[in-house]
């Protein structure tokens, strides 16, 4: 076995630590006295107003840089027509090319503006001090003259906008990909308007020539005009043309639309047309689009707010503007919808992502449309073994976008299914808007805000309008495909104004359940724009930040910016108790620190480099290139090495060098200092000087703090803790692998909870588990508390609250225990930045070098991890050989039952989301679930030599009724590879291997999910496919598509394609060749033969109409339907003999349905009973006699620690993450491997060569 040390110091990695800082002394009553928070506070306030500034001002660049540019449109034009005809790939990468070219010219234009560099500054320093004061200043800017900084993370996001890249944020996106398209349908429609009824242009010029100042209609409708339709100013125009213009009091003019809709009205065959006679407005610009959302705050802070936002959104909705005439947006777009089946549905686009949403309402199953069209492209591209075949079906399923024609499966199942109740919806909206105007005008002092009612009348209105907005959401799609104009240029305006609904639900609903703990965080600067942004002694009485220690203790000392402490001049006192203050020393980049500081021409004299030394330099000679010249290259580095020996600050370093001939270039002298440049140690201050300024208000004084400072607190201190303990001792400062960084921030959050809730003393506490550890439901928690407490008597308990009277455990309250009591005091935070592995030099992608490491390594095990249906997360250790050597769920992590408490609070928020109670938070419990599980996994991972495998969320996400939700799975890999990256753990001694300072890194650095590929280190990425519902044995899966098998003829069809049916041992057997039958797969073994042995559990409908979960016996079930037709089964009786000799007509169809019925059971492995919590796998498919059953394997117990005896999978969810882990196998096995296709992997199971 090779050792994981060569996995130890790879490459550094940079992670946040978290303290609380509890100020000391006299600390927060000098913070109050200066009133330093003050201006922090207004800060947070004034944020937002500046980000609005900034981007008014961002308009202004947007509207001068593209107002009088000119570009060529034709070959976009091109591009467009070509590929909505063909759709082919071809086109597609033409589209896509031209598409790039058109953004990236937009891009270069808007970089012209005047001050597209300050605009766009990393730090807008010269924006708020020079530029934005000119424009418009309210007075707000004056807060961040200094802190530019405050706006670093807002300036990347909005540099979005400027991209080239295509981004649906960008401007060059919206012109080239939005808008664009919109125009020349347009054109479209303005040359079959001019051909068709030429008078609804003369008519539309006439009224609008005093709006035109000149500019003819012709011109405006040329493929050249869209040049000045760049702009918000432009966008305007064109949509006024088309739309009216009706401005309050002004001049109003009707536009082309409007004429063209009384035209049709007045003429019957142009109505009835199904061509397009109806323009689209374009997308406003960029940043422009927040305009019209003016009625919304940005944060609804009071009721009335609630009722301007909700009053003025509806009455926008329903007096809308549009072609010359008020309308009802609702009302009109559940009419547009309602006759959907008369436009062409080659035409109507339905987005992918919305299809599995569509499939459960108009077939009543997530899974049929999906299903449908994957058969549907077979039948259209022909078998998928074939790769030119496959690659196409795959192109098809891989669409943004379908056309109706596309899901047209049945003719009997309608698409306006989908919408049939909207005009319900509509009338429901309409009496709900009558009762939120009647509840306003009530007498009730806090109407909405903690008012149940009132809450319920709001989110009642709120819900049906939204309800209406989501199946309108279906119909949007990307705007190159060709579509049907008719429909979709009335459909989409209406759309785009409904879209706003989204943002104001949304501010609604965060106010109604806001919490008192939902006070946020602010940044604390405490007068000083640079504070804590470094550490080293020349910078300190700048960055007004110290660090001191004192009694294992640390401490953060902040100057006060008007009134500092003289540190310098402070000492210790040997006589006296004194803190250790650290002294920082840093050189960030040597080869950049050291030329500029050296070749200043204020420091020419001090350093006096020669002629020869300047001339050199200039000319380049200690550099690789045509000047280069390796004995200069040596002398300059001399010269180098006399400047920091009497350089004050870096002599200090004492930098041990190599012999100046062993240098071959420039940056191995500057490699090499940068290693050793950076120090720390530390000096005495007293602790009386140490109190002094803090009594005078010189030093504001924190304690960092966590659990492991609380008085009396023992075990093993967290991982935070011990990093930054160990960041300051010898070992780490000898031999660098923790450092200390710069950009500390300091955060303060408000009290937020005015009358805390406590547990006085003498009453009594209820534990949240019961005896047996599981949680107790909320509701009867709170019953139970009143009742030992008194305020409740047995009699008024529940039949369900009495039960947990002998299961809860009570304990006395000794001393008062305030709840929530971080959220009744005023808090300060510490978040400080360290580097691990600060000296590597390593290369992080380590996939490379983990292959290496596996290569030909008997000793690796391999771990599978799968989401489960009745398990979170299941896990399973393999060896090579196949065997289970660990088979666990994480339902239940350090004897806490995560599961039970994970689905009471999922319970408790759904019931809190309808009702828009205050929703508990969820976030810390899943986090802590994760945490603990990561914990458990990555120390299997060391013990066992493992590999760990996961499933591919790029691939394709399971679909079912897992436990575990795609963004909490996603945060699950995410906070593994973190984990990963630096793998330490505290039991260990710091210099110990995994130890503190020596941490492995088993993963590569994340980036995105995107570009994770199929590997991060020893973490391994695949397909799920034919990972759960496979025959860990022999290998079999299920590949019938019985879709089509509708009827008796059909069904009789296919039961006479099977090679044999007999009686045989009781049960009915099938022997069968998968390639006489349609699959959805091709398999690597094609004859199979399946018993109907064993009981199945399927879902049936009670007499009330409820599904439940019954025993199923297919063995029964075929042999009642053939004792009905007079025909008793026997040992070896052939049945499909009999089966010839049954017409398949109207009075044998449910003869042959149940037996097809009976066959598709006999396939089916995972049977699952929520109420009996059965979950196992059964396969039909006998190997060596016997048929797999995961029940049989858990039947065979665990061992004395607590394993289970089998090496096979013991219930349905082990069977999953078995199989992904021999996925990881196959990968071992075949490192050549990029992807893993189906057949190979099917051929893996049959075969198991991992056996041999």
């Amino acid at each position: 076995m090779i050792d994981l040390k060569q996995f130890i110091g790879i490459y550094p990695v940079s992670k946040t630590l978290r303290f609380e800082l509890r100020p000391v002394g006299k600390t927060q009553e000098w913070i109050e006295k200066n009133r330093v928070l003050e201006g922090d506070e207004q800060k947070a306030a004034d944020y937002p107003v500046v980000k609005k500034l900034i981007d008014d001002y961002h308009k202004v660049c947007i509207h001068d840089s593209l107002n009088h540019v000119h570009f060529d449109w034709e070959p976009l034009k091109d591009a467009i027509e070509i590929f909505q005809k063909t759709k082919s790939d071809e086109a597609k990468k033409r589209l896509e090319a031209e598409q790039a070219m058109m953004r990236k010219k937009i891009a270069a234009a808007i970089k012209d503006f005047k001050h597209f560099k300050e605009l766009t500054a990393a730090t807008p320093s010269d924006l708020i001090t020079s530029v934005l004061p000119e424009f418009s200043d309210d007075g707000s800017l004056k807060s961040f003259r200094g802190f530019a900084t405050y706006f670093s993370g807002f300036q990347e996001n909005r540099n979005n906008i400027y991209s080239q890249e295509a981004i649906s944020t960008g401007v060059p996106y919206r012109l080239v990909h939005d808008n664009f398209p919109k125009f020349l349908s347009d054109l479209e429609v303005f040359e079959r308007i001019k051909s068709t009824c030429p008078e609804v242009i003369n008519q539309a010029s006439a009224e609008l020539q005093p709006f035109l100042e000149g500019v003819m209609i012709d011109d405006i409708f040329s493929l050249d005009f869209y040049n000045s339709l760049l702009t918000q100013n432009g966008i305007d125009f064109f949509n006024q043309v088309i739309g009216g213009v009706s401005e309050k009091d002004k001049q109003k003019y009707r536009g082309i639309n409007e004429f063209s809709n009384l035209y049709r009205q007045q003429h019957k065959e142009i109505a009835a047309s199904k061509k397009a006679m109806t323009m689209i407005p374009l997308f406003k610009q960029i940043l422009s689009d927040r305009d019209t959302l003016s009625y919304i705050p940005a944060q609804i802070r009071t009721e009335d707010e609630l009722v301007s936002s909700i009053t003025q959104f509806y009455d926008h909705i329903t007096h809308f503007e549009h072609d010359g005439k008020t309308i009802n947006v609702l009302s009109e777009i559940v009419a547009l919808l309602g006759k959907l089946d008369t436009y062409d549905p080659n035409g109507i686009c339905i987005t992918a992502r919305k299809l599995t949403d569509i499939s459960q309402k108009v077939y009543g199953k997530w899974s049929v449309i999906e299903e449908k069209m994957k058969e549907k492209a077979i039948q259209q591209y022909g078998d998928i073994s074939v790769a030119k075949n496959k690659k196409k079906v795959d192109a098809f399923l891989s669409r943004k976008a379908y056309s109706l024609s596309d899901l047209c499966f049945d003719e009997e199942i309608s698409f306006s299914r989908y919408y049939s109740e909207l005009p319900q919806t509509l009338n429901a909206i309409s009496g709900y808007w009558l009762q939120f105007n009647e509840w306003c005008k009530s007498d009730e002092k806090q109407k909405f805000l903690n008012n149940q009612t009132g809450t319920e009348v709001v989110k009642s209105l709120l819900d049906a309008m939204m309800e209406l907005f989501h199946k309108c959401s279906v119909l949007v799609m990307p705007e190159e495909y060709e579509v049907d104009k008719s429909f979709y240029n009335e459909f989409l305006p209406l759309y785009e104004e409904l879209d706003t609904l989204f943002l104001l639900y949304n501010k609604v609903r965060n106010y109604l359940t806001q919490k008192p703990s939902d006070v946020k965080k602010f940044k604390l600067n405490f007068e000083s724009p640079s504070l804590a942004s470094g550490w080293d002694q020349n910078k300190e009485m700048k960055n007004n930040a110290i660090l001191l220690f004192k009694d294992g203790k640390s401490y953060l000392g902040v100057l006060n910016a008007k009134n500092k402490a003289k540190i310098k001049d402070a000492k210790g006192d040997v006589s006296s108790s004194s803190y250790k203050k650290m002294i920082y020393k840093l050189l960030s980049d040597p080869s950049k620190d050291l030329p500029h500081k050296i070749f200043a021409k204020g420091n020419l004299d001090f350093y006096k480099p020669s002629e020869y030394i300047l001339e050199g330099r200039e000319l380049g000679k200690y550099k690789k290139g045509p000047n280069f010249d390796k004995k200069f290259l040596h002398d300059f580095i001399d010269f180098y090495k006399a400047a920091i020996s009497i350089d004050p600050d870096w002599s200090k370093f004492n930098f041990q060098y190599s012999p100046t001939e062993s240098y071959d270039d420039i940056g191995m002298f500057f490699s090499e200092i940068k290693k050793q440049a950076y120090k720390i140690r530390f000096t005495d201050i007293s602790e009386a000087q140490v109190n002094e300024w803090v009594d005078n208000g010189q030093l504001y004084l924190f304690q960092l703090y966590n659990k492991d400072y609380a008085e009396g607190a023992h075990g093993r201190k967290n991982l935070h803790t011990l990093y930054w303990e160990n960041l300051f001792t010898d070992e780490n400062l000898s031999n660098l692998v923790l450092k200390l960084n710069g950009q500390a921030e300091l955060f303060c959050r408000p009290q937020s909870i005015k009358k805390p809730v406590s547990h006085k003393i003498g009453s009594k506490m209820l534990n949240r588990r019961d005896k047996s550890g599981m949680p107790i439901p909320e509701s009867i928690y709170r019953s139970l508390y009143q009742y030992y407490n008194g305020k409740k008597k047995e009699s008024e308990l529940t039949v369900a609250e009495k039960q947990y009277i002998d299961q809860v455990i009570v304990k006395d309250v000794t001393h008062e225990i305030i709840k929530d009591r971080r959220y009744t005091r005023q808090e300060y935070f510490f978040h400080v930045p360290l580097t691990f592995n600060a000296n590597a030099d390593g290369n992080e992608y380590i996939n490379e070098h983990v292959l290496n490491y596996l290569k030909d390594n008997p000793d690796v095990n391999i771990i599978g991890i799968d989401r489960g249906e009745r398990h979170l997360i299941y896990l399973t250790l393999i060896n090579q050989r196949g065997e289970i050597l660990k088979q666990k769920t994480f339902n239940v992590v350090n004897s806490y039952n995560y599961q039970a408490k994970l689905e009471q609070r999922e319970k408790e928020r759904d019931e809190a989301r309808k009702s828009w109670d205050s929703v508990g938070k969820i976030k810390d419990l899943k986090e802590g679930f994760l945490s603990a599980v990561i914990h458990e996994i990555t120390n299997m991972m060391i013990e066992n030599n493992a590999i760990v495998v996961l499933e591919d969320l790029n691939f394709g996400f399971k679909r079912g009724r897992f436990k575990v939700e795609r963004q909490v799975y996603q945060k699950f890999e995410k906070m593994l590879i973190d984990k990963l990256n630096y793998l330490s753990f505290k039991d260990r001694e710091a210099g110990e291997e995994g130890g503190i300072l020596r941490g492995y890194q088993m993963a590569q650095k994340f980036i995105s999910f995107q570009r994770l590929g199929k590997q991060s280190g020893f973490l391994f990425y695949i397909p799920a496919a034919y990972t759960s519902k496979i025959d860990p044995v022999s290998g079999f899966v299920n590949h019938f598509n019985f879709s089509d098998i509708t009827n008796a003829e059909k069904r009789k069809d296919f039961l006479m394609k099977m090679d044999r049916i007999e009686m045989k041992n009781g049960n009915i057997e099938f022997t069968f060749d998968y390639r006489k039958f349609k699959t959805f797969q091709t398999d690597y073994q094609n004859v199979w033969t399946v018993s109907t042995f064993g009981k199945r559990i399927v879902m049936r409908i009670d007499e009330k109409g409820y599904k439940k979960m019954v025993d199923y016996e297919p063995t029964n079930d075929i042999i009642k339907a053939f004792k009905n037709k007079g025909i008793l089964l026997s040992e070896g009786s052939d049945l499909k003999a009999l089966i010839a000799e049954i017409e398949a007509n109207a009075t044998n169809a449910g003869f042959y349905s149940t037996l097809l019925y009976a066959f598709q059971k006999t396939l089916q492995m995972r049977n699952s009973n929520a109420v009996t919590e059965e979950d196992y796998i059964l396969s039909p498919v006998a190997k060596d006699g016997h048929q797999f059953c995961s029940t049989d394997e858990a039947n065979k117990g665990k061992d004395a620690q607590g394993n289970w005896v089998s090496k096979l999978p013991v219930d349905a969810d082990a069977n999953g993450a078995y199989h992904i882990a021999l996925k990881g196998l196959y990968l071992l096995r075949n490192p050549e491997t990029k992807k893993i296709e189906n057949e190979k992997w099917l051929q893996f199971m049959v075969e198991k060569p991992y056996l041999e």
